[in-house]
């Protein structure tokens, strides 16, 4: 990976506060947790990195949501698509209640911590786009999208259960339409 030399200065130069060391020491090969005592004072350097990239990458990620496109509800009963939506909200609320085999658990992902950056090759010439996907900003929307898919599967598995034991002939999934006969 490639890294611009000014963007190498800007999160990894001398700007910023300048740090008090111990006597002949420079900080170079020192690790964090090898120095026992903490900065009480501030954010650590770590943070501080991480809250300016968060900081400068904020213009790329707070804009207004795009309106939703035209689409058929799966719901052809407004009680159900009220329910699950109930549901949803107090699902939402619980933000660590995550579900398997969607990629979000930390056992799921193919390094030890948060994929911060993901690189995607858009168009045919095969230039690499790298994204960072600070885990602050990005995490929990990345997280509710597999939340919300778990939970409406489940409810429509649930629905289709019930439907089923009460008798419906062909095995079709009406989703709680009126027009049982």
């Amino acid at each position: 990976m490639v890294f611009h030399p000014d963007a190498i200065n800007r999160y990894d130069g001398v700007a910023g506060a300048r740090r008090r060391r111990p006597r002949n020491q420079t900080g170079a090969g020192i690790a964090s947790d090898d120095e026992g005592e903490s900065d009480a004072d501030g954010p650590s350097v770590e943070e501080e990195l991480e809250n300016q990239i968060g900081a400068d990458l904020a213009q790329n990620i707070c804009h207004e949501p795009l309106p939703v496109a035209w689409h058929r509800s799966p719901f052809k009963d407004p009680d159900l698509e009220s329910d699950f939506l109930e549901l949803l909200e107090g699902l939402l609320e619980q933000p660590n209640a995550l579900p398997e085999d969607y990629g979000v658990l930390e056992d799921e992902w193919e390094e030890e911590d948060y994929p911060e950056i993901e690189i995607i090759k858009p168009g045919t010439r095969g230039k690499e786009l790298v994204i960072a996907l600070p885990r602050p900003d990005w995490f929990p929307r990345a997280a509710r999208w597999p939340q919300a898919l778990d939970l409406l599967t489940r409810f429509f598995d649930e629905i289709e259960g019930t439907e089923s034991a009460s008798g419906n002939e062909d095995g079709s999934q009406d989703l709680g339409s009126d027009d049982s006969e």
